[in-house]
């Protein structure tokens, strides 16, 4: 079952569920428990093998693990995914809405086009599905440190999962295009090479209150640009983004 880990629980702190990045992890996250004032839960991929998963399968077993663990739905959450974190996010929030649950307060998605967009058209594959051909992906896209892409046993113990991870993105498939009852903020670089900024409007589709976000830097933006980045996300979150007025799509 894909489940959530997360920080220690204060009762008193908002709940944020986080989708992480193709080849992204809990550890992805350890930085934001402090700078957002939040309990953190981000999702975390099991053991065994998923390589015959959807995202929607992947967001149904994350939804039962929360309902298993008693996460309460009443009490104000947010939902975050960047890239294909927020595909999943996406997903989950439809999940979350056609049981009838409270949705989160808002749905922040990062990096990625919306769902009807990027259905089967993110990213190219390598050419050979080889441990080389994922690394020059990986190379390609920055977000994996150079230590780590230099370290064979690392490399060797990651890859099963990132090239599974890689192959939800590429075989995602939109079944049914659902509007999301909650607001939606939605996060995007103007200088992302992989995911061009001119369709993010796109995401309009998917909620009667929508937000943007532009930041600077390249597809991993909330990383070369975390501080900066954090800083925003906890404003949005603190000031009530329903009510917010977010930075409007610039112009082409």
């Amino acid at each position: 079952m894909w489940d959530f880990v997360g920080n220690k629980v204060n009762a008193g702190l908002p709940n944020l569920l986080c989708f992480p990045f193709a080849g992204g992890s809990p550890l992805t996250f350890r930085l934001w428990p402090p700078a957002l004032e939040m309990n953190i839960f981000v999702a975390n991929r099991p053991e065994s093998e998923t390589s015959n998963c959807t995202l929607t399968d992947i967001a149904a077993s994350q939804l039962n693990s929360l309902q298993a663990a008693n996460f309460s739905f009443e009490n104000q959450y947010f939902t975050f995914g960047h890239s294909l974190g927020a595909l999943n996010s996406y997903e989950f929030a439809v999940e979350i809405q056609r049981r009838g649950l409270p949705p989160p307060a808002c749905s922040f998605f990062s990096g990625m086009s919306a769902p009807h967009v990027a259905d089967g058209e993110i990213f190219t594959p390598p050419e050979e599905d080889s441990d080389e051909g994922f690394l020059s992906l990986l190379k390609k896209f920055r977000g994996t440190p150079e230590s780590v892409l230099n370290d064979p046993d690392m490399m060797s113990y990651l890859l099963p999962g990132i090239k599974s991870d890689f192959k939800l993105l590429w075989g995602y498939k939109l079944r049914h295009r659902i509007r999301l009852q909650n607001p939606i903020c939605v996060y995007f670089s103007e200088s992302d090479s992989l995911i061009p900024c001119d369709s993010m409007g796109e995401w309009e589709f998917y909620s009667d209150d929508c937000a943007f976000r532009k930041f600077f830097g390249d597809h991993f933006y909330l990383q070369s640009n975390a501080a900066d980045f954090l800083i925003d996300l906890r404003h949005q979150i603190t000031s009530g983004i329903a009510n917010a007025q977010g930075e409007a799509l610039p112009e082409n």
